[in-house]
């Protein structure tokens, strides 16, 4: 099963936060993905403001 997630969010640093977190929350949800790559990406959602 392939799904997508689609998010159009204003550039702005005070929705960093709720990236982050359905990010990192969609991930999840996969239970392939390991704790180590969702740090991961946390951490590439914070770097990318």
């Amino acid at each position: 099963m392939t799904t997508g997630i689609t998010l159009e969010i204003p550039a702005k640093a005070e929705y960093l936060s709720l990236v982050r977190a359905v990010v990192v929350s969609a991930a999840a949800l996969d239970p392939a993905v390991e704790d180590q790559r969702l740090e991961d990406l946390r951490l590439a959602v914070s770097k990318r403001h």
